[in-house]
């Protein structure tokens, strides 16, 4: 029996938190006006009010054409309202004016990434690399798509590379390699990732239910209902496949 294992869920949570909507320390700007329309339009995509940050960043735009922060924030914001092709666009003009700017590069591969571009994807983050070769967050987001595309070893090699990097950061890797050795009848291992998921950051829905199918599998009903009750705790809504079968196998219904 299998189930669904929500890795987009997990890109999703990688586009979030992995780009910035807020200018950087190092960033110039023209005049006071372009800075100004930079800085609302942060505080609007914080806001979830993509369209009207786009308007703002736009406005910056049109004072200075050559702005890398409102073409990288609206190219964050583009991403999160779905318009993949316009953030790849506005990433490739930040590049433009900055070659050496991981963030784009980085936002990029994730925008290829939910285009299933696969290979377009792999080709920006391994640009980040050779700038910061020792970056774990790119090597979870390689790890990723390699995992998308059912390349098991590569992705395993991927997430490790990250874990190995940043051990008490890479919650998302710990996550994704579960996934994986969930699949593949190691579900000890999946069960010891999640674990440590779970000590850097314990209000991760993604935790519970991929440790409620490791404890599936070991036949232990009684801590996988732990694990779906702290998802019902959590407000969260997930594939209901996974409540079926244990309901079916522990012969309760809570």
């Amino acid at each position: 029996m299998k189930f669904p294992a929500l890795l987009f869920a997990i890109l999703f949570i990688s586009f979030s938190h992995l780009v910035s909507a807020e200018p950087e320390k190092s960033d110039t700007f023209k005049n006071e006006q372009e800075k100004n329309y930079t800085l609302d339009a942060a505080v609007l995509d914080n806001q979830q009010k993509f369209d009207e940050a786009i308007e703002a960043y736009t406005k910056a735009i049109k004072i200075n054409p050559e702005t890398s922060p409102a073409y990288r924030g609206r190219a964050l914001s583009y991403a999160k309202k779905g318009d993949f092709r316009a953030a790849i666009a506005d990433y490739g003009k930040v590049i433009e004016i900055d070659p050496t700017g991981i963030e784009a590069y980085n936002g990029r591969g994730l925008a290829f990434t939910y285009l299933k571009e696969y290979s377009y994807a792999l080709e920006s983050f391994q640009i980040v690399l050779e700038l910061a070769p020792e970056r774990p967050d790119t090597y979870n987001d390689i790890g990723l798509v390699y995992q998308l595309q059912g390349e098991i070893d590569q992705a395993l090699r991927n997430f490790s590379r990250a874990i190995e990097l940043g051990p008490d950061t890479q919650f998302n890797a710990y996550i994704s390699r579960a996934v994986i050795y969930n699949e593949t009848d190691k579900v000890d291992e999946a069960i010891a990732d999640l674990n440590r998921a779970a000590d850097i950051n314990p209000k991760d829905y993604r935790i519970f239910y991929n440790r409620a199918i490791s404890y599936f599998y070991k036949q232990d009903y009684d801590k996988s209902w732990d694990d779906l009750h702290t998802i019902d705790a959590l407000g969260v809504t997930v594939p209901p496949q996974l409540r079926q079968e244990l309901i079916r196998a522990s012969g309760r219904d809570r």
